[in-house]
């Protein structure tokens, strides 16, 4: 993300935020959906790091468009609530997999179990 952040906070100055922030966006959007599918390790790390690439990128962008179309006396406290409820969005979804993950490992053993002794489903 940090590398994304680098590369596409520089492009977007030079070619436009609006087509960089959809060519961020399209290449999270495709790895992430890609790294779904793939079986390998490897492949699955090397998708991730190519979304995270994009992601990043779409960050400073997003911030930067935000921070464009506010008035300047609100603009200092609208870029801080938008950090806020970005960070608040980062625990949510960290507090869901924290709290889904365990039961779901927990529901596969049990169907597993279930299979084994031949019970259906």
């Amino acid at each position: 993300m940090m590398v994304g952040a680098f590369f596409w906070g520089g492009m977007s100055d030079k070619v436009g935020r609006r087509q960089c922030l959809l060519i961020c966006m399209s290449t999270n959007g495709f790895f992430a959906f890609l790294s779904s599918f793939v079986q390998g390790y490897g492949l699955f790390l090397l998708c991730r790091v190519v979304a995270g690439f994009g992601i990043g990128g779409a960050v400073p962008i997003v911030f930067s468009f935000f921070a464009e179309v506010l008035s300047r006396e609100k603009r200092g406290e609208h870029l801080s609530w938008l950090c806020m409820f970005w960070m608040i969005g980062e625990i949510y979804a960290s507090a869901m997999a924290w709290a889904i993950i365990p039961h779901y490992g927990k529901f596969t053993k049990l169907r597993r179990h279930f299979k084994d002794e031949g019970i259906p489903l």
